[in-house]
């Protein structure tokens, strides 16, 4: 292909589209990543140039791009570090991590190993020079938007095989990992309402709103995990607003306890009578 059917092609509306849905990934991979000063640039440089794009006005993505990118100028790259650290790690107000919303530690082993999978499949590892696990948010986000990057390149160059392979890519890892969990993990940084910084509250509205057009586009319903279970210490505050019960309130149920045991054991007394000869 010559090089100007081929800067044709790239201009296409089709291979327009498929990047930035690759540039709105990457912008959302930026946005739950460690912030450095770094990476807070190039955040900035993605929101202006997705809000100057097609996919924006297609997706309904001017108005959660807004509150986040005055959140970024309002926050600064050493705020956004220390709300980053008291969200997604210590006590993780909210898991940025997908195997923490499946408390089966046979699935959760499982999905890691898929998850793996769909990297290696592509030639793709968890970084070594930035220590994430293959379930961050961030490197979710960052392989779907390699996925699309390479479905433009295919149609570009008119490789039908290879686009329809990175098509699929994207729908499979969008229903069996990206949108299964992310809804609830947005639904927590919701939770917590005007505690803390608002950049991530935005970050997260942006992310429902576009990987909820996405599952629409490619026909990838998820089906959700089953709730989490959380172990807290006595009177430790939950990040949605309910408390762990008190000492005091759980020698209170006791006695309820004390009678459902009891009762359970008369029952099953009364059945081994009545089945004796």
């Amino acid at each position: 292909m010559s090089d100007a059917a081929t800067a044709t092609r790239l201009e296409s509306p089709e291979v327009q589209f498929l990047l930035g849905r690759s540039a709105v990934y990457e912008l959302l991979a930026l946005a739950f990543a460690y912030p450095s000063g770094e990476s807070c640039a190039q955040l900035d440089a993605f929101i202006q140039d997705v809000g100057e794009h097609p996919i924006a006005e297609a997706f309904s993505l001017h108005e959660p791009l807004a509150p986040l990118a005055a959140a970024l100028v309002e926050a600064g790259a050493a705020a956004l570090a220390g709300e980053h650290s008291r969200l997604f790690a210590g006590t993780v107000l909210c898991s940025a991590h997908e195997t923490e919303y499946d408390f089966d530690p046979f699935s959760k082993a499982r999905q890691l190993a898929d998850i793996s999978g769909f990297y290696g499949a592509f030639g793709l590892q968890v970084s070594e020079s930035h220590k994430t696990l293959p379930d961050f948010i961030g490197t979710e986000l960052e392989f779907m938007s390699l996925l699309a990057r390479k479905q433009a390149f295919a149609a570009v160059h008119e490789l039908g095989e290879q686009q329809e392979i990175a098509g699929e890519a994207q729908r499979a890892f969008l229903r069996d990992h990206l949108g299964r969990w992310t809804p609830r993990f947005f639904d927590e940084i919701a939770s917590l309402g005007d505690e803390g910084h608002p950049f991530y509250a935005a970050a997260a509205a942006l992310s429902a709103q576009f990987l909820g057009a996405e599952a629409a586009l490619l026909g990838a319903h998820a089906e959700p995990p089953p709730p989490r279970i959380i172990a807290l210490e006595d009177g430790e505050a939950m990040a949605c607003g309910l408390d762990a019960p008190s000492q005091g309130d759980e020698e209170e149920l006791l006695p309820v306890f004390e009678v459902l045991e009891r009762e359970a054991g008369e029952r099953a007394q009364g059945e081994r009578g009545a089945s004796a000869p």
